[in-house]
């Protein structure tokens, strides 16, 4: 009964959002990973977190290496002081109680987001939330994942991506419009681990297969890749956590995006905030002058935390007419949605072959068949008709040429 009516309420807010009118909205987030914040720093912290926050000014922020003793109220102090007043959590009930494990702390502007639910992995020491958010304008569901590893070898790292990824690979394989951030740790592209979120396996079509908005060609610790560089903000200087760092010299944050929310990013928007591009290999974000951001917000992001914060935009709620769909790439859109009878499937087609549109239920079982024919190259608009489906969610899905996309979609009668 709790899952009718959940569900219920969802398609409810669907049809709030879409009764609007979609509307493009740009959606920023962010994640910043504390370093061992906990209860008995008693929040000395907390002005330059809150001073770095504002000068990002993020809708959706995650808040990482929280430690488990850590008091709510002083996770509240660095809200509630932030220059936007709507923020909200995410709710949700941690399985481990032991200490010594790291939490991911999830904050959105309640003004533009719904939470919807969310779920907790356990990997090794450290506790990783899923979150589903729904944008009460645009009616789009924006998937965080929040993982925090801090593994001790490339070996452990590589487990606890196997541990992560697994349940995202099954049971929430529909959930398409995702990005999947935190501190992953990655000391290189060729690790197995790395390789595992961004790789493309042609033979396991629900795979993440993420994309790195830096691409996949760096390493760590020389100057050619100093701008990617998120660890540490210090070198000999000791933080307002007491920790020493030796230079901006690693990539151990990251925002990877699944290939369904890369027609929602934003290029070249992905940012390490505070990280000017100078090598500082062997000096700290503060000396030498930092270029990028003022002194204050300098000597902020050294005191808040070892890691420096990065941030991507998004652009939801834009329709792409069928007239200007590109003929270079195989595209597929639909309006509105919740599909109803009067709604439309576009898609552009970049060479001539065998079209096919398929609806697939949650468990990816094939439900019906919208087309399936023979085309040339260009762009088709197709009316949909629901051959008495239930109301729910599904996934729209177009293949031709041996490529496929696929689109998280409700029906509503």
């Amino acid at each position: 009964m709790k899952t009718v009516l959940k569900f219920s309420i969802f398609l409810l807010l669907l049809n709030i959002g879409f009764l609007k009118g979609q509307q493009g909205d740009t959606v920023r987030l962010c994640v910043y990973n504390l370093q061992t914040y906990g209860a008995q720093e008693n929040g000395e912290r907390n002005p330059s977190i809150i001073k770095v926050l504002n000068a990002i000014n993020p809708d959706v922020f995650v808040l990482q290496g929280i430690l488990k003793d850590s008091t709510q109220q002083l996770l509240h102090q660095i809200v509630e002081n932030l220059s936007s007043t709507d923020y909200s959590s995410v709710l949700q009930e941690f399985t481990q109680p032991s200490v010594e494990y790291r939490e991911s702390h999830i904050y959105f502007k309640a003004s533009k987001f719904r939470w919807l639910e969310s779920t907790s992995f356990t990997a090794n020491r450290h506790e990783n939330l899923l979150c589903r958010l729904y944008h009460q304008t645009t009616g789009d569901t924006f998937n965080i994942f929040a993982i925090d590893l801090h593994p001790r070898s490339p070996v452990e790292r590589e487990m606890q991506i196997a541990d992560i990824t697994g349940p995202l690979r099954t049971q929430y394989a529909y959930f398409l419009k995702t990005a999947i951030i935190g501190a992953m740790y990655f000391y290189s592209p060729e690790e197995s681990a790395y390789f595992r979120l961004t790789a493309r396996h042609n033979n396991a079509p629900w795979f993440l297969e993420l994309t790195d908005p830096f691409g996949k060609e760096w390493q760590e610790n020389t100057s050619e890749f100093s701008y990617m560089y998120t660890n540490s903000t210090r070198s000999n200087e000791v933080g307002c956590d007491t920790a020493l760092g030796n230079g901006l010299k690693y990539r151990y944050d990251y925002i990877l995006n699944r290939r369904e929310l890369l027609e929602n990013y934003i290029p070249n928007s992905y940012t390490v905030f505070g990280n000017d591009g100078l090598d500082r290999r062997n000096s700290s974000i503060t000396d030498p002058p930092n270029q990028k951001v003022s002194q204050k917000i300098a000597e902020a992001l050294q005191c808040a935390s070892s890691h420096l914060p990065v941030y991507a935009d998004y652009v939801f709620g834009k329709v792409t007419s069928v007239e200007n769909l590109p003929l270079s790439e195989l595209s597929l859109s639909f309006y509105p949605n919740p599909l109803q009878e009067s709604s439309t499937i576009s898609c552009s087609l970049p060479a001539d072959g065998v079209l096919k549109i398929t609806l697939h239920d949650m468990l990816g079982r094939e439900v019906t068949i919208l087309h399936d024919a023979f085309k040339s190259a260009g762009n088709y608009t197709f009316p949909f008709k629901n051959e008495n489906l239930p109301d729910g969610m599904y996934v729209l899905k177009i293949s031709a040429g041996g490529r496929s996309l696929t689109r998280s979609v409700s029906i509503v009668r």
